[in-house]
């Protein structure tokens, strides 16, 4: 029994145009300070840096989430902080640094505004990351269900965003404030924006404006927020995303092997309460599922393919109504199997039986027949019942001839050593076959049925097998009237039969 579990969680790998994608915004904009006409072009590069290195910082912080997912809860914590707050920190300096080369160099103010959009991007994914890993570590052990995870992981979110809203909002109240009062140095403030160079009183300037619209001052905090925000949210969701995967991937690996025939597949029963719950009863249908099919096979082993089949095609229903049909049956019996069994000890019979039985079977279904019923020693066999065969007389006559070639195969390879101290150590087979009306239904009682053949063509097959010879097949004159050309019986002398009132012509058949 194979188990499928949730397999370490795929590494995604940062998108090979990234790195292109870097250095050609970097050519550009060293370009564009020494060509003026794409100073244009250089804006639209930042741009695509600044949503390039994002996506960096996005890719790096869940390579790191995950690298710390197998550690214990403390470290991963820590880590998370640690790794964090260097990652803010590190490429703001890092922009800072750039951006005070010479212009010469190519790196404007762009690169300080890639540097900060990573910090910030790359603060926001921590941020998000951590009510999922307060997840997986504390809230998953008192919260089975998903459902109470994710509404704890969305408030613990917009909690986070609220104080770092509430936190940017005073921060930039006070810097205001302090311009406005001048304790800061305004040459602090110095902007560019759109190559127009602002002074530091300009700033203050604008910052008195500001100070008069207090409703600005807020919403530009939550812009501020919001931008912050999105990674965090971005961060938190693919995550809670891939925890649902995880659990959800091997089931549908599950019932991809189901769908190829694979019934010892079974899914882990883990995670929140919902994916266990789904988990269990996927393993529940597919254990009645394996039972039903191993009861089919069994069923199969003491019914004929036929009848298994049109109780398939029936949904289930095993009812077959009786039937008047028109059909071929024939009886195959061993001579001398009476004398044959008093001389052989009871395992050897049943040895040669069984041996027998397997080789002529085949035979038996090779051609289409119903097995219906093993008597003893000999077989029943009936064509066109249950299935609708329309060549009923031909398919019946030509497994009888197959079936003594198969016995006679089986004489030449000495399949039946236990026969050498029994006459001449051969098996012989007489076959009788009758083609006519018969009685075609299941026969029992409610607790067990059968399906069978009866009527006077089947006591007429069953008369006609005592007139056959070892390895002959004697056939009615219904049955005969009905072969192919290429199928030539011998006529024999007319026959009196139990409950014919009128002998019967047989025809005498030889395995050629």
């Amino acid at each position: 029994m194979r188990v499928l579990t949730p397999a370490a969680r795929h590494k995604r790998r940062l998108p090979r145009f990234i790195p292109a994608v870097l250095a050609a915004t970097l050519v550009a904009e060293a370009l564009a300070h020494w060509v003026a006409a794409l100073a244009p072009v250089a804006n639209l590069v930042g741009v695509a840096m600044v949503i390039t290195v994002c996506l960096v910082a996005s890719h790096l912080e869940e390579r790191l989430f995950f690298l710390l997912a197998p550690r214990a809860a403390w470290l991963r914590i820590v880590g998370q902080l640690g790794v964090g707050a260097v990652g803010v920190v590190a490429p703001v300096t890092l922009g800072v640094l750039l951006s005070l080369l010479p212009d010469a160099l190519g790196f404007t103010d762009w690169t300080m505004g890639a540097g900060l959009a990573f910090a910030i991007w790359w603060g926001g994914a921590v941020t998000g990351s951590l009510p999922v890993l307060l997840i997986d570590v504390v809230v998953s052990a008192l919260v089975p269900g998903f459902r109470r995870r994710v509404q704890l992981a969305v408030l613990s979110l917009l909690g986070l965003l609220t104080v770092v809203a509430g936190a940017i909002s005073a921060v930039v109240v006070e810097v205001l404030a302090q311009l406005r009062a001048r304790t800061l140095d305004p040459g602090m403030f110095k902007l560019n924006v759109d190559g127009k160079a602002l002074s530091g009183e300009e700033v203050i300037a604008a910052a008195n404006q500001a100070l008069e619209h207090p409703a600005l001052v807020v919403l530009a905090a939550l812009g501020v927020a919001l931008v912050f925000g999105l990674p965090a949210l971005w961060s938190a969701t693919g995550k809670l995303a891939d925890a649902v995967m995880e659990r959800i991937n091997p089931l549908s690996q599950a019932f991809d092997e189901v769908a190829r025939g694979h019934r010892d597949v079974r899914v882990e029963e883990g995670g929140s309460t919902e994916l266990a719950e789904m988990n269990h009863r996927f393993n529940t249908m597919l254990d009645a599922l394996t039972l039903a099919e191993r009861m089919e096979r069994a069923f199969g082993v003491y019914v004929s393919q036929h009848v298994l089949e049109r109780i398939r095609a029936q949904h289930g229903d095993g009812n077959i109504p009786p039937a008047l049909r028109v059909a071929t049956v024939f009886f195959a019996d061993i001579r001398g199997f009476t004398s044959m069994s008093e001389k052989l000890a009871p395992a050897d019979v049943v040895a040669v039986l069984n041996r027998y039985f397997a080789r002529v079977v085949p035979v038996i279904e090779r051609h289409g027949g119903y097995l219906n019923k093993f008597v003893g020693d000999a077989v029943v066999v009936v064509f066109n019942g249950p299935m609708d065969q329309p060549d009923h007389a031909v398919r019946a006559t030509r497994c009888a001839l197959d079936l003594q070639r198969e016995v006679l195969a089986m004489n030449v390879e000495r399949a039946f050593p236990e026969l050498k101290d029994v006459g001449d150590g051969a098996l012989k087979v007489g076959v009788g076959v009758a083609t006519g009306p018969m009685v075609c239904g299941n026969i029992g009682s409610v607790q067990q049925m059968e399906y069978t053949v009866i009527g006077d063509t089947v006591n007429l097959s069953s008369r006609l097998t005592g007139q056959a010879k070892a390895g002959d097949v004697v056939v009615s004159e219904a049955t005969h009237a009905l072969l192919l050309p290429d199928i030539v019986g011998e006529a024999m002398e007319p026959v009196s039969v139990k409950g014919k009132e009128q002998p019967v012509r047989p025809f005498r058949l030889r395995p050629s």
